[in-house]
C-alpha cells in the first residue's frame, strides 16, 4: 500500500522550491508582471508537473515571462505532452501556454 517517493521528484521539487523567496505571491489579475511573479507561478507548474506521475522527472522544463509559459522537454506518449501543457494552463493567471515539448523513443 504505502508507495516510496521518487528520490530524484523531490530533488528536482527541493530545488525549485529553493530558488523562490518566501513572501512571493501570485499575480493579481491585471497586475503587472515581474520576475518574482513569474517565478512563483513556475513554481506552481513545477508543483503540478511533480504530482503527476504521467509526466517522467525531468523530462520537461518550464520558463516563464510575463506570464507566458514555455514548455520544453521529450516525453515518449502524447498523453504525457498534453498532461504538461493541461498542468501549465492549470496554473492560476497563466496569460498563455507554448508547448514545445516533442515526442520521443
Amino acid at each position: 500500500m504505502g508507495e516510496a517517493l521518487d528520490s530524484s521528484r523531490l530533488e528536482r521539487f527541493g530545488a525549485e522550491a529553493a530558488s523562490v523567496q518566501p513572501g512571493e505571491g501570485r499575480p493579481a489579475i491585471g497586475a503587472g508582471w515581474s520576475g518574482s511573479r513569474d517565478s512563483g507561478m513556475r513554481l506552481a507548474i513545477l508543483e503540478a508537473l511533480y504530482w503527476d506521475l504521467a509526466i517522467p522527472p525531468h523530462a520537461v522544463t518550464v520558463e516563464v515571462e510575463n506570464g507566458w509559459v514555455t514548455l520544453r522537454g521529450q516525453v515518449s506518449r502524447p498523453f504525457a505532452r498534453h498532461r504538461a501543457e493541461w498542468a501549465a494552463r492549470g496554473a492560476p493567471d497563466v496569460a498563455g501556454v507554448t508547448n514545445e515539448v516533442v515526442l520521443g523513443r
